[in-house]
């Protein structure tokens, strides 16, 4: 009877392993400190909606403008969400209109304003102390996915 008993046991401890091992997630990239980010948004008439630094871990260009939205005062309308999904439909109620509509650029840390992407603001991550320009403008997208 000692055998069974003890085969029973192994077997409900490895059982055991195994649903913990099931059980553990990953649980996705680790956070990063908070940093600063200058950003800017201007629209149509080139008068600047928002001016300022944001602080944030985890930025990306949307990000950025939800907290330039919140420090400034300003409507934000997006529709879809997360990345690729998410799509800058309105800032401070100025939607798209013909060919134009709101795009955003970044220039990285000693570098110069690249094109606008051709990526979701939502899949597109800034390194601390990037800057981040969301413009309405009649140019679309240019430049490649986000790096």
């Amino acid at each position: 009877m000692r055998a069974p008993l003890r085969l029973l046991v192994a077997l409900a401890l490895a059982a055991s392993a195994v649903a913990l091992l099931l059980a553990v997630r990953d649980p996705g990239p680790a956070a990063t400190a908070p940093a600063t980010f200058h950003v800017q948004v201007v629209q149509a008439d080139g008068q600047s909606l928002f001016n300022g630094t944001i602080e944030a871990a985890n930025a990306t260009a949307l990000s950025l403008l939800q907290g330039a939205a919140a420090q400034g005062g300003f409507s934000l309308e997006v529709q879809g969400s997360g990345c690729p999904g998410a799509y800058v439909k309105s800032i401070a109620g100025q939607g798209p209109s013909g060919a134009g509509g709101w795009t955003f650029r970044i220039a990285h840390v000693g570098e110069d304003w690249g094109l606008p992407p051709s990526e979701s603001s939502a899949c597109c991550s800034l390194r601390p102390g990037d800057r981040l320009e969301w413009r309405w403008t009649t140019e679309g997208s240019l430049g490649p996915p986000c790096s």
